[in-house]
């Protein structure tokens, strides 16, 4: 509940696989180690920086015909993608790596003590789950708590009194619940129901007859047997009949997919904003009854939820009619709530080591993952999620210098005033949109770095002794935060990151940009870069994220976070029509090793961003100093030799992407994800820009320099 809704994330390419997503691999050649006050920092003088980015090369390739193969060839061949990982790029992996060294060695450092002789609670929590997570056979302390509400299920509002705890600890069941700036009423926070509880990442999973999909099922189907038969060992469940009740809770699961919608369709607030009063709502769902579990007074959200799919909802409600007198019903909703309580408390490491191989066996099968995290890597990544902002206050002050901060904040303005140009040249809008535009531009609420307000968990208590007692107390803790939001005033200095991740975003809701000290780092950003790399880098990050404000979604919400109609029906008319080509575009693409294509709906706004960002950081890189005369070098010796600056620009820009996938998680992603692969955030982009054309001398028709091109943010 502690994330927003619809905050577009720059980087997140697998948001189900953000905790056990991480690794260490290949340090030792992207990090001088010779310094020991710096041993994290990467190489930061001439030559190592023009290695950096030649090294990644492959120069025989036609630039014009496959600029991806140009920029990235010998990176992609000469690395592998680490045992425990999904995926690995050059930028987002190789920084997430260093940051991940950088608060491994402050959780077993600085944060083993408050700075008066005791552990602080980052440290005490790290070292507990170190103590504990994942050792010996089957734990089940975690889940007693539980024992006497499953065993006293006999009406709708004992389930409902249910389905509200787990809801408290994070066990994703029926349905997802959030707090958010209420899209409405941007002054207010708003309760948000969300279509959810599949445990399979795709609705098309549960229906599809194609033999993986078959054998996915089955698996699925083994793994819901297993951890029915922990809850009953657990003392939720009886201890028989699991194998039966397995394939009654897929049904369930199968008939809540049927209700679901795909996720390109949820990508419009205008349909998925869906106020109700509760009084409105069946009493099946005895939603009174669920709020008072959760502590929610119905006053500080005016009586009222925001559903994004009534319809998924009614199917909630024909669920949960008629518990009181039938059994079955009751056994199988039962058995759906236990089995998802027990997955998520195992792959959080709760049920000791024999539980959390379990889960991760189908992960296997999903993602392609060969092995496990290290464990002091999945303690390290639970430390960020529950105590992130503690732990980030102690990277701030030992790894983000302010003059990098500073410099960001200078480059980010270059990027603004090039995109108000950008909007004051678009002919197809009409006067009082572009204006509007531009005011709301202008608007945008810039956060860079870190926040001033890091939370020090105070009304927190985090002990050694009882890890599992720590992510409870946690748990806790961050849904009282999230919840405590209701009925107050909207808090804008509140970050939605913490600095050490590698990561950016943009909020319609608040109209602001937020640029985590994670991502302020080499590749994306240094000050021992030429121009051409910083703009390339971060500067199209920068420009991505503020075109989110602009894109297919982001257009819909005023400079104030209003979801409303703010652009007259003729612009409306031509950006639809201009953004129609991108669709058409990207649906062409198809990567090598899947047999699925780009979805042009799903992954639109993403799209514009990333073409627009590279156009925006492009002209604010050519307004600076020499920078506007074509040709010339960068001040790099080493790549004046092979590149202009111009060309050093693209290429900067298109190792962002040079990413490794396992074919299994690339098919998740481009079923779920609105982020295109990364090959295709640099052909799509870059073959729609005349600048990057004329900067390689390609010829027309080219796979890069189309006759025809989409003509949206030129």
């Amino acid at each position: 509940m502690e994330q927003p809704l619809r905050i577009t994330y720059f980087g997140r390419l697998f948001a189900v696989l953000a905790v056990i997503s991480v690794a260490c691999f290949a340090i030792a050649a992207v990090i001088d180690v010779s310094s020991p006050s710096d041993r994290f920092e990467p190489s930061r003088d001439m030559r190592s920086v023009a290695d950096g980015v030649l090294a990644a090369m492959d120069r025989s390739a036609d630039p014009c015909d496959n600029f991806y193969e140009y920029a990235c060839g010998s990176w992609l061949r000469s690395n592998r993608i680490p045992p425990d990982r999904t995926r690995y790029t050059k930028s987002f992996s190789v920084v997430g790596d260093m940051l991940q060294l950088m608060v491994k060695e402050l959780l077993e450092g600085e944060l083993q003590s408050d700075g008066g002789g005791l552990p602080s609670k980052p440290g005490l929590f790290y070292a507990s789950c170190i103590d504990q997570m994942g050792i010996g056979g089957l734990n089940t302390l975690y889940l007693s708590p539980f024992r006497d509400h499953f065993n006293d299920l006999d009406d709708a509002p004992a389930f409902t009194r249910l389905l509200a705890q787990l809801h408290a600890v994070s066990s994703v069941a029926l349905f997802d619940v959030g707090v958010n700036v209420d899209e409405k009423i941007p002054s207010q926070y708003a309760l948000y129901f969300g279509q959810g509880g599949l445990g399979l990442p795709h609705r098309d999973n549960y229906f599809s007859m194609q033999d993986a999909d078959v054998e996915t099922r089955e698996k699925y189907l083994k793994l819901i047997q297993n951890l029915l038969a922990t809850a009953g060992k657990a003392r939720l469940l009886p201890r028989q009949g699991h194998d039966m009740l397995a394939r009654q809770v897929l049904d369930l699961e199968t008939t809540l997919a049927n209700a679901t919608v795909p996720p390109e369709e949820l990508r419009d607030p205008d349909k998925s904003y869906n106020k109700i009063k509760i009084d409105a709502m069946s009493d099946a769902l005895a939603i009174p009854e669920y709020l008072k579990i959760l502590g929610v007074d119905p006053n500080s959200i005016n009586g009222s939820l925001v559903l994004d799919n009534p319809l998924f909802f009614d199917k909630i409600v024909a669920i949960m009619a008629g518990l009181s007198v039938d059994v079955d019903k009751r056994r199988v909703l039962r058995g759906y709530l236990a089995f998802h309580l027990v997955r998520s408390a195992a792959d959080s490491g709760l049920l000791g080591e024999s539980m959390y191989h379990e889960g991760f066996r189908f992960k296997q099968h999903i993602y392609g993952m060969k092995q496990l995290p290290e464990q002091w890597k999945k303690c390290q990544s639970l430390s960020n999620a529950y105590l992130g902002e503690a732990v980030g206050a102690a990277f701030v002050k030992k790894h983000f210098p302010e003059t990098r901060k500073q410099m960001a904040e200078k480059l980010a303005s270059e990027i603004s005033k090039s995109f108000a140009g950008t909007l004051a040249s678009q002919e197809w809008m009409d006067e009082a949109t572009r204006q509007a535009a531009i005011e709301k531009l202008s608007a945008i609420n810039w956060k860079v770095g870190y926040s001033s307000k890091l939370d020090t968990y105070d009304d927190l208590s985090i002990s050694r002794a009882s890890f599992q007692g720590n992510v409870a107390a946690a748990k806790a803790y961050l849904l009282r935060k999230a919840l405590k939001r209701l009925g107050q005033p909207i808090d804008r200095t509140e970050w939605f990151m913490k600095p050490q991740e590698v990561n950016a975003y943009y909020s319609p809701t608040r109209n602001e940009m937020v640029f985590p000290a994670g991502i302020l780092q080499q590749p994306f950003f240094s000050d021992a870069y030429p121009d051409a790399m910083n703009y390339g880098g971060i500067g199209a990050i920068v420009g991505h994220e503020m075109s989110h404000g602009f894109d297919d979604e982001g257009r819909k919400y005023d400079k104030n976070g209003l979801l409303t109609s703010w652009w007259s029906d003729a612009s409306v008319a031509h950006y639809e029509d201009k953004a129609k080509c991108y669709i058409d575009l990207f649906n062409t693409y198809k990567p090598r090793d899947v047999s699925i294509f780009v979805k042009g709906n799903l992954t639109l706004g993403e799209n514009l961003a990333d073409k627009n960002g590279v156009n925006v950081a492009y002209r604010a890189f050519k307004s600076t100093g020499n920078n506007s005369q074509d040709g010339i070098p960068p001040p790099n010796p080493t790549l004046a030799r092979e590149l202009t600056n111009d060309q050093l620009f693209f290429v900067a820009y298109a190792q962002i992407w040079c990413t490794l996938y396992r074919r299994e998680a690339l098919k998740v992603q481009m079923m779920t994800n609105p982020h295109s692969p990364g090959q295709f955030r640099v052909q799509g982009p870059l073959s729609q820009s005349p600048a990057f054309a004329k900067a390689f001398a390609c010829r027309n028709a080219s796979r890069y320099n189309p006759t025809k091109k989409c003509s949206l943010w030129q």
